[in-house]
């Protein structure tokens, strides 16, 4: 049985949710939305070193919620099939980095307003990764990184830190579990 509950509605829709329940016993149940923005990166079949994007510019789309503008990262996923273990640096921007250079298979250019919009590294190193069925997978997490948006979007450069080569094109896809405020 719940002692105090406070609901909202999100602005747009209908949907009713928690924001906080205090239980009988004391414990306090924090209600949010979680969302799950993905990206298969753009990369070739090739060889790729230290320091170059794997891919090109990320959007990871309805990242936050508009109201806010705000979130949390849990967690970060990757899932490699062509089982390379690739070690990156996922490097998150608030907005869209412009007048640098993100090239796949190339070392980026990040220009003074770029680096101005970088919110988050977060590092996936080789050993974060398991291999199931000959699928390389990385589940990292708890990462509790707060971010911060003027938009609904986040944009993210993955950047290699450790060669690797991928015998296919667009193996590697990254998934967020962001909790939305």
């Amino acid at each position: 049985m719940n002692v105090v509950e406070i609901r909202g509605r999100r602005k747009d829709d209908s949907t009713l949710f928690d924001f906080f329940t205090v239980n009988n016993d004391g414990s306090l149940y924090i209600g949010s939305h979680i969302t799950t923005p993905s990206s298969n990166l753009d990369t070739t079949a090739a060889a790729y070193a230290s320091g170059d994007c794997l891919g090109t510019v990320q959007t990871l789309t309805n990242a936050l919620d508009a109201a806010y503008g705000t979130g949390l990262i849990e967690s970060v996923s990757v899932v490699d099939t062509n089982n390379q273990k690739p070690a990156m640096d996922i490097i998150v921007f608030s907005s869209t980095p412009s007048a640098g250079t993100y090239v796949d298979n190339a070392t980026p250019s990040f220009s003074t307003d770029a680096a101005g919009k970088i919110i988050r590294k977060i590092p996936i190193y080789a050993s974060d990764y398991t291999t199931e069925n000959d699928v390389a997978v990385a589940d990292v997490n708890p990462l509790g990184r707060t971010v911060v948006s003027d938009s609904t979007s986040l944009y993210m450069v993955p950047v290699a830190t450790g060669a690797t080569t991928f015998t296919a094109a667009t193996p590697v896809t990254v998934r967020f579990n962001i909790l939305q405020d």
